[in-house]
């Protein structure tokens, strides 16, 4: 800190500067004098800790992520009541978090837990870092343990269950995720549990519950899951509907417009195929599944040239070696045909 600054600093704020001084890391300096200063003008403790409350509340969510963490750890320091010394880990818990130092993160919820060991928002918070971190173990214990605390509560179900879906062990996701109640649904619990039942071959199951899902909510990510099951299940006309609607939602979804295409095409309506492989060609051209399915068309037309100048599009574009197989290998067999 400029030595000038921080002595005109002393002088006008003696009784927040030496312990500020000494605990904290230097941030926005004018930011912190301004709120320190603002503290200074009130009376009494409680109402000058409100000011510095509510000036790191504002630093958050501004962004501004050190003068905050300065201002916390000032208020620890000052011997706050357990259930204050409980508000400001978290806080600053949280902040580290939204900055992904999931470290120093999980230190903070940690003290905060040793305040109020039964306190399930802790515990929440945890978990989470945990399982971000890819700690699945103890992530899992943890959730286990809020669990524990509250034999109902969907989100350590949730969580549970997310544990166990992102290692692709689907029916052990379910075990969880089917203990959620409805009303608890999200898009992306709904997505997770259709996921779930695709994979152990339950596409019945899957279909029920996002079409359950889609009856009092529009979701364009839902509608495309809807639209993939009814696929598996060989009902195009179906999984049109369904990527019509998402579209109809989303309208910049490359994915599903390369989807309809095939869908499109398992219907053998090439000129729709065409439309919509265009429009998803406008999004991304660089994406070899448009060229691959180009060529197809191409060929279902008699087209054989230009099937193979749609294959060979495709083979440069390939950045798998899955897709360059596949592009090759339709390359291969256009080569064998006649013109």
């Amino acid at each position: 800190m400029n030595k000038l600054v921080f002595l005109f600093f002393i002088l006008i704020f003696p009784s927040y500067v030496f312990c500020a001084y000494d605990t904290v890391v230097l941030g926005d300096m004018p930011a912190e004098f301004e709120a320190y200063a603002e503290a200074e003008k009130v009376k009494g403790a409680k109402k000058k800790t409100a000011v510095l409350e509510s000036y790191a509340q504002q630093f958050v969510a501004q962004a501004n992520y050190l003068p905050a963490e300065n201002i916390y750890n000032f208020l620890i320091s000052q011997n706050p009541s357990k259930k204050k010394t409980f508000f400001y880990n978290m806080k600053l818990g949280y902040i580290c978090e939204l900055q992904s130092s999931y470290a120093m993160s999980l230190d903070y919820y940690r003290k905060a837990e040793a305040l109020y060991k039964k306190n399930i928002e802790v515990k929440f918070k945890i978990g989470d870092i945990l399982l971000k971190s890819n700690l699945y173990n103890l992530a899992e214990r943890t959730f286990l343990d809020a669990l524990a605390l509250d034999k109902s509560s969907n989100y350590a179900r949730k969580r549970l269950g997310d544990i166990y879906f992102v290692q692709h062990l689907y029916s052990k996701a379910l075990v969880y995720y089917d203990k959620i109640s409805s009303y608890y649904y999200t898009s992306e619990i709904v997505l997770n549990m259709s996921e779930c039942y695709r994979e152990v071959n339950k596409t019945d199951k899957a279909i029920q519950i996002a079409e359950d899902f889609l009856i009092s909510n529009e979701s364009p990510e839902v509608f495309f899951m809807s639209a993939v099951l009814y696929a598996d299940k060989k009902m195009y006309s179906e999984a049109r509907e369904r990527l019509l609607q998402s579209l109809k939602l989303d309208p910049s979804n490359f994915y599903a417009y390369l989807y309809l295409a095939k869908v499109c095409l398992a219907l053998g309506n090439l000129d729709e195929a065409d439309i919509n492989l265009e429009k998803a060609y406008k999004i991304n051209s660089s994406y070899s599944a448009v060229d691959l399915m180009r060529s197809h068309i191409s060929y279902k037309r008699g087209r054989i040239y230009e099937a193979r100048r749609h294959a060979h599009n495709a083979l440069m574009k390939s950045k798998s070696a899955f897709t360059k197989i596949q592009s090759q290998k339709t390359l291969n067999f256009l080569n064998e045909k006649k013109k």
